[in-house]
């Protein structure tokens, strides 16, 4: 394959309202809620695993009936495994993703950081809530107090999204992610349904003059210019219209979006914001060096390509569906099934973290990249801003 890299803007349009599940998935035998609410992005997992299999169809390696054709130029085209925690895995000629993102009038909106819409207000007298862990200060080096106008106790803080310039994204009048709530209900294979099987499923309604958008490098080889199919997403698997545009130059780290700066910082402090969903071992735990954070958790699992030995003892790989097929129902109750990862929790989109001074920050942006096997899919993206 060639070395040169080509650059694309991937745009998804919904056709009618999603649902990206998440940890809300439903599945027969477990305990779920009797509310189950969409996450309003999908997860890079999920573009991930989309593309690969678009690049299947693309290349026509898969058949009417939904096989593969020819397993050794499906592994050359979109790598052998999908995403696994803790290992540098190769995705063929897919080589990078961006955060995604909305996009809007020809530009991409990202998750405004937490402290966006804070006011730092100047105080007389110092704060007794300031606890410093690192000296035996007894004052805050703040000199100030933080509050925000735009809080409601009910609706919690604001999801704001904002662009490169600047610009926020919201009306409250036509929302940019309109909620739908619909009755949902888990049958069994028999078709009985149990009182506990009732429930309400939110999903999501993109506005017409917005579509997710990403940026996605690849090798070469495969030009996608211009491309445009309906695709499947999701756990509800949700119809979306991707498009691929060529892009000149490579999207520019912490150059996708503008984010303003905090009101007065003291000298030499820095603030360290997340672009996206962001992994760190708990030893790198981005909070205990931080002076100040404000920050999410969310719930992250992704879903694994099976490998199995079939009757005739011959090893397969199942590339982009991820169930186990027939020839393993038998060690697994004899029922088909996706094959999950352990539960992790990432620092959210938009979380901040202050600290004292650069070299801090940029030891924690270190290990945020060092995670390669996220940052490679868009997650762990940040930048440092004074």
């Amino acid at each position: 394959m060639s070395d040169k890299q080509a650059h694309y803007l991937v745009t998804l349009k919904s056709v009618q309202p999603y649902f990206f599940g998440g940890e809300n998935m439903h599945e027969t035998g477990n305990k779920r809620d009797f509310f189950v609410k969409s996450t309003r992005f999908p997860q890079q997992t999920a573009l991930l695993g989309m593309l690969r299999h678009y690049l299947l169809l693309h290349h026509g390696l898969i058949d009417a009936g939904n096989k593969l054709t020819d397993r050794k130029k499906a592994s050359e085209i979109i790598g052998p495994k999908s995403f696994c925690k803790g290992e540098k895995r190769e995705f063929g000629v897919i080589k990078k993703l961006s955060p995604v993102g909305l996009l809007h009038q020809g530009s991409l909106y990202y998750s405004a950081p937490m402290d966006y819409s804070l006011r730092w207000e100047p105080v007389d007298v110092s704060t007794r809530m300031w606890r410093s862990r690192k000296s035996d200060e007894k004052e805050s080096p703040l000199k100030q107090i933080l509050y925000d106008p735009t809080y409601d106790s009910k609706e919690g803080m604001p999801d704001l999204l904002v662009d490169v310039r600047e610009e926020l994204i919201y009306d409250e009048k036509k929302p940019v992610f309109k909620a739908l709530t619909r009755p949902g209900i888990v049958k069994s294979r028999e078709g009985r349904v149990a009182d506990q099987e009732y429930y309400r499923q939110q999903y999501y309604q993109l506005r017409e003059d917005c579509s997710f958008g990403f940026y996605l490098t690849t090798d070469s080889s495969t030009d996608l210019d211009g491309l445009s199919d309906l695709m499947l997403m999701g756990g509800e698997q949700s119809p979306f219209r991707i498009e691929f545009v060529r892009k000149q130059k490579k999207p520019q780290e912490g150059k996708m979006i503008h984010y303003p700066s905090a009101n007065t910082l003291p000298e030499g402090w820095v603030r360290l914001v997340l672009l996206s969903d962001t992994y760190v071992d708990q030893k790198d735990d981005l909070v205990r060096q931080a002076e100040f954070a404000m920050n999410n958790m969310v719930s992250f699992r992704s879903i694994a390509s099976v490998t199995y030995t079939s009757d005739q003892n011959e090893r397969h790989t199942e590339y982009f569906h991820n169930v186990v097929p027939k020839e393993r129902k038998a060690s697994h109750g004899g029922k088909s099934h996706a094959v999950m990862s352990r539960q992790y929790f990432l620092y959210a989109r938009g979380s901040v973290f202050y600290y004292r001074n650069k070299d801090t920050a940029n030891n924690q942006l270190k290990r945020i990249h060092d995670q390669e096997e996220f940052y490679t899919i868009g997650y762990n993206h940040a930048v440092i801003l004074n």
